[in-house]
């Protein structure tokens, strides 16, 4: 959610306030018990879809950071040990491909990360044999390969919650439309009724319809400019 979306958030959440305190005039007319139940849905499914776009999106991205953080770990030693390997046996190839340290794994794109651990774990499975007295074993090439196979997959699903995202995020921009909708064209009419009939309610809700931006420091001016102007 944008920072102009929670501010118009906070305003439909006041708008509702107006009206749960005033649930007896509400209830006491059919139409606007409707028009106030519906925004009120309308406000709940926002919230609600916000919440699991943040909560998905954050636990991919979670689920990726420590598989690529748990690969770089395991893959630095193991390439050492294959840079040392190399430099002692004049392979200039393999040097070139080994030589890395974690702050320039952390830096790789997911892919880039991807080729390159690839490339250091089919050295170390070419070499095994001479790799004994280098700290290299089976146990931990078998390792590194597990940690290449669920860093692919976490970066993987990660990829496609982008596209879950994107239509989550459709979803709540009609919602938010859906809910501007029945301010604008139904609830403000509709409450122009009680500008003479009772003023307080007319002027509680009138209130509530401003947007304010809530991220304005304490002491500055509330920035009213984006307010949804009711109607006169």
């Amino acid at each position: 959610m944008t920072k102009s979306e929670s501010n118009k958030l906070s305003m439909y959440d006041a708008v509702t306030a107006v009206f749960k305190e005033n649930e007896q005039i509400v209830l006491s007319i059919a139409m606007l018990n409707t028009l106030c139940t519906e925004f009120q849905v309308a406000v709940e499914e926002i919230r609600k879809r916000d919440g699991e776009i943040k909560t998905v999106f954050a636990g991919k991205t979670s689920a990726k950071d420590e598989a690529k953080d748990e690969l770089i770990e395991k893959l630095v030693p193991l390439a050492n040990s294959l840079y040392v390997y190399a430099k002692r046996n004049g392979n200039e190839e393999i040097k070139a491909v080994v030589y890395v340290n974690k702050t320039l794994l952390m830096k790789l794109r997911e892919n880039d990360l991807l080729i390159k651990a690839n490339s250091i774990r089919d050295y170390l499975i070419a070499n095994k044999n001479s790799l004994g007295d280098y700290l290299v074993t089976d146990e931990k090439i078998a390792g590194l390969t597990s940690l290449i196979s669920e860093f692919q997959k976490c970066a993987g699903e990660r990829d496609s919650s982008f596209a879950s995202r994107v239509a989550a995020r459709e979803s709540l921009d009609r919602l938010f439309d859906k809910a501007d909708d029945l301010l604008n064209n139904e609830l403000d009419s509709l409450m122009e009724t009680f500008k003479s009939e009772n003023s307080d309610f007319y002027n509680a809700y009138q209130s509530a319809r401003v947007i304010k931006d809530l991220g304005l420091r304490k002491g500055t001016k509330t920035n009213e400019a984006n307010a949804t102007p009711p109607v006169n």
